[in-house]
């Protein structure tokens, strides 16, 4: 079975943490772990871009989350 074991933070905040947040507050009662391992190198990705390359892409840091879950919460 899979292991979720992956420790990446964010600020100072587990990434785990910050998706399972962003959930939360959209109001899902729901653990996002199927979609966070979905999604989860989509994310990594633009995390480990440069402020100025996200910016290129139109994105802060704090647009990461609901960029890759815009599908969704559309």
């Amino acid at each position: 079975m899979p292991r979720d074991n992956v420790q990446i933070s964010m600020g100072g905040t587990p990434l785990k943490l910050k998706i399972d947040q962003f959930f939360a507050e959209k109001g899902l009662d729901m653990t996002a772990l199927a979609l966070r391992r979905a999604r989860l190198k989509h994310i990594i990705m633009l995390e480990a871009q440069s402020d100025t390359e996200l910016a290129r892409s139109g994105l802060t840091r704090d647009d990461i989350l609901p960029f890759v879950y815009a599908d969704i919460f559309s």
